[in-house]
């Protein structure tokens, strides 16, 4: 056994030592070798593909600037380029959020914290509302026997309303937010005479600044002392003496203190002549909601408000509460007619004033 294990351990010597001493074996370290000829040849081919390439490329570009996607590939380079830079955050100023405090408090509100807090919070079944109130009311205007009227027949017009000769209500609401509902009743051409207004203690732009769309009156009625005197005011600046025709404020008043309450109605009236309709409701007690710091029930409302003249139709207001969509909506608005005209305090002051029997 010893004998074949030497032996075999000599024969294996043997045959690696002359595999190493071989004169014509070829040791290849790395890769392999390649003939120079099929180096320079793959060289060359791919040299002919950058430069058949390079030439497709300019080509291309050329077609490109001399044509009209020159515009839309610069437009295309420049978003990507805008999409890459980094914005800062914005900034805030004290007096902002202040504002966004008190709004949140009740009071003057940015719209910013509207639609932060409530969106654009649209009611389909009061623009319906609101802008048959306007029809009506421009109905009843017209002199030459024309009415709004709908499109007959079953073509792509149908049901849409043809207005008649005269189409000029005004209207005012308070607390219009960012002004949905006041621009609604600006939206078409044939509504552009129409004389709307919204009032917010804030400037909220947008659909404000619109052409022939709704005026904003950036006023808080809460800081003047007779808020009846303030709406008179109004209507001699911006209606030349006239009053509004129709005057709505839906879940506004609940943000203003309870002890206000009655300058708001002062305000409304001052708006009004008799025969304004008026649309209002305002948060029931218990309703929750940012920036309610002056709830209270309907019937409490319908008492302050027959104190400065106005009487509650019942049947509009049933009829009312039938459209509205919203739940609080329908819960909380009434519909009044103004009966009477109301003297403020300041107006029976100067009066006194001016009377002979007062010297």
């Amino acid at each position: 056994m010893e004998r074949r294990a030497a032996t075999r351990k000599e024969t294996t010597q043997k045959s690696t030592s002359s595999h190493d001493n071989d004169p014509n074996r070829k040791v290849f370290k790395g890769r392999q070798s390649r003939d120079p000829i099929v180096i320079l040849l793959l060289v060359t081919v791919a040299g002919v593909c950058f430069s058949i390439g390079y030439s497709v490329k300019r080509c291309d570009e050329s077609l490109v600037n001399n044509s009209p996607l020159e515009g839309i590939v610069q437009q295309q380079n420049e978003v990507k380029v805008e999409r890459n830079v980094q914005t800062p955050s914005t900034v805030i100023s004290p007096k902002t959020k202040e504002l966004h405090r008190i709004g949140e408090g009740g009071g003057a509100w940015t719209a910013e914290t509207h639609l932060r807090k409530y969106g654009f919070n649209v009611d389909a079944g009061l623009v319906d509302v609101i802008e048959e109130s306007c029809r009506e009311i421009e109905n009843n205007r017209q002199t030459d026997g024309t009415m709004w009227s709908q499109h007959p027949g079953n073509g792509p017009i149908h049901g849409l309303w043809r207005p008649p000769t005269v189409v000029d209500c005004r209207v005012l609401e308070l607390g219009p937010g960012v002004g949905v509902y006041v621009d609604s009743l600006k939206k078409d051409a044939a509504k552009k005479k129409r004389k709307v207004y919204g009032i917010e203690p804030n400037p909220m732009r947008g659909t404000f600044e619109r052409r022939n769309g709704p005026k904003q009156l950036a006023i808080n009625i809460l800081d003047h002392e007779d808020s009846y005197v303030l709406a008179k005011q109004i209507c001699k600046d911006e209606l030349n003496g006239e009053s509004f025709d129709l005057v709505y404020s839906i879940e506004v008043c609940e943000h203003m203190p309870p002890e206000r309450h009655e300058d708001a109605a002062k305000f409304l009236a001052g708006l009004s002549r008799i025969g304004t309709k008026l649309i209002f409701g305002a948060a029931h007690r218990g309703q929750a909601g940012t920036g309610h710091v002056g709830n209270r029930p309907k019937e409490e409302w319908e008492e302050i408000l027959a104190k400065v003249g106005f009487v509650k139709d019942g049947a509009d207001s049933l009829y009312v509460a039938e459209k509205l969509n919203e739940y609080n909506h329908k819960v909380n608005t009434q519909v009044y007619y103004y009966q009477e005209k109301v003297v403020s305090a300041l107006e029976r002051d100067r009066m006194m004033k001016r009377s002979p029997a007062s010297h």
